[in-house]
């Protein structure tokens, strides 16, 4: 294999592990992943787009968001139905 080829591998893999990793410290929280990693905003989001790691995020909002609801037996308070967020978790991958 041509030596470019195993750099893009290994870069490709670094890359990989690093924004787990940063993700994973975070807690998705991209603001703080930029300002720990260094990374501009439009970096960040490429390489997590890049690596198919943007619906990691998105299940780590949509779970954010589900916590911070009222539960389901508050009276009336039925939001997350509201909000299809319950559907848009299922919907994804």
């Amino acid at each position: 294999m041509p030596f470019k080829d195993v750099k893009r591998e290994i870069l490709d893999e670094f890359e990989r592990r690093y924004l787990v990793h940063l993700l994973d410290r975070h807690d998705c929280n991209l603001s703080a992943a930029e300002r720990s990693s260094g990374l501009s905003r439009r970096h960040l989001r490429a390489l997590i787009r890049k690596h198919g790691l943007y619906e990691r995020v998105l299940r780590s909002r949509i779970a954010n968001l589900m916590e911070e609801l009222p539960t389901h037996d508050h009276p009336a308070n039925d939001h997350a139905d509201e909000l299809g967020l319950d559907q848009l978790a299922k919907e994804l991958p």
